[in-house]
């Protein structure tokens, strides 16, 4: 309650365990919290498959272990405000018209991460996994590689959240009318010629394809990036003439 609609909600990344002896530090004061003495820091089943190199997340609510009730909401598909520019200049015989738009303070959950990181899919990964956790590299992009996912690296996390904020040109056209003096000559009421551009620059710190995603098939599925492909650029020429 309180949220906005379509939130995500998941778990808090903190950085990557680095070694044996702080999962097994982090281990002990779960245990010494529990009076059975049988709970890990992660507790979803009594167990825990941590190694160094894996994320480490959050424990939230301060009881020693990460479990589900240590997700929270970590993001908003929703812009705090849609905005879009448009401009139509005219001087002598030249004529420019100017369109874009854009949308600040969503976020967008980077799916497409999950399928390019995975090591467990019977697919080619994400090259940046060459440059994963290791002892001599302690802080990528990316964790260790375990193809069984022990630790669950892959699950819902702070991690695929990412700026969606953005400003594209969407539309630029520059005309070039000729004189009516010449068109007078020629014995036609108006000649003009020009060039046009479509999505020609988006600014964005999103490192997905295209921040521009909509909506899924779903009323709630909302700020979700599965990969679409981006949209793509054109450039036209083109007259106009009326006689």
């Amino acid at each position: 309650m309180g949220h906005p609609v379509a939130s995500f909600y998941g778990y808090v990344t903190d950085g990557y365990w680095q070694s044996q002896d702080e999962i097994n530090a982090a281990d002990k004061l779960a245990k010494d919290s529990d009076p059975t003495g049988n709970t890990k820091f992660y507790d979803s089943d009594g167990k825990q498959n941590v190694a160094p190199g894996d994320i480490k997340f959050k424990d939230l609510n301060g009881d020693n272990k990460v479990d589900d009730k240590d997700r929270t909401y970590i993001g908003n598909p929703s812009p705090d405000y849609t905005y879009g520019i448009n401009i139509n200049l005219k001087y002598k015989i030249f004529d420019l018209t100017f369109f874009g738009q854009g949308v600040h303070g969503n976020d967008i959950f980077q799916a497409l991460l999950f399928y390019n990181e995975s090591p467990s899919f019977n697919w080619n990964i994400d090259p940046k996994m060459l440059n994963r956790w290791s002892p001599d590299n302690p802080n990528p992009e990316t964790p260790r590689l375990d193809q069984g996912d022990k630790n669950n690296n892959l699950r819902f996390s702070t991690r695929y959240v990412k700026d969606g904020s953005f400003f594209r040109i969407k539309n630029v056209q520059l005309g070039v009318n000729l004189p009516n003096s010449i068109c007078e000559k020629l014995r036609i009421s108006k000649f003009r010629i020009y060039v046009s551009g479509q999505n020609l620059k988006t600014f964005s710190k999103y490192t997905g394809f295209d921040p521009e995603i909509g909506t899924g098939t779903k009323v709630l599925d909302m700020g979700i990036d599965r990969g679409l492909y981006p949209i793509a650029r054109s450039y036209m020429v083109g007259a106009s003439l009326t006689f």
